[in-house]
C-alpha cells in the first residue's frame, strides 16, 4: 500500500472543525516508461476494482481489527461500517 498523503494545509485549516463536501473524485493511472517518464494510460490497462481511499478527520483513529472468522459477531458491524450502510 501507499503512506498516508496529508491535506494541504490551507485546505486543513479552512475546514478544521467543520464539514466538507466532496463533490468530485479523479484519479490517474500512470505508467512510468523506460526514459522514468510517468505517462497516463487507460484505467481500463488493469483489472483494479479493489482499490479504495478513506478521509477521516482530525480527531478519528484507524485501528486494525481482527476476526476469528465470517461468523464473528464483530464481521457484520464491520461489513456495515465500511459500505457505509449507516452510523451509529
Amino acid at each position: 500500500p501507499l503512506p498516508p498523503v496529508d491535506l494541504p494545509a490551507d485546505i486543513v485549516r479552512r475546514y478544521n472543525g467543520t464539514a466538507m463536501a466532496l463533490v468530485g473524485w479523479e484519479v490517474d493511472q500512470v505508467r512510468r516508461t523506460s526514459e522514468g517518464v510517468e505517462k497516463s494510460v487507460p484505467m481500463s490497462a488493469s483489472y483494479n476494482h479493489h482499490w479504495d481511499s478513506w478521509l477521516i478527520g482530525a480527531e478519528a483513529r484507524v485501528r486494525k481489527v481482527s476476526l476469528s472468522g465470517p461468523d464473528d459477531p464483530a464481521a457484520a458491524d464491520l461489513a456495515c461500517r465500511r459500505s457505509g450502510c449507516g452510523a451509529e
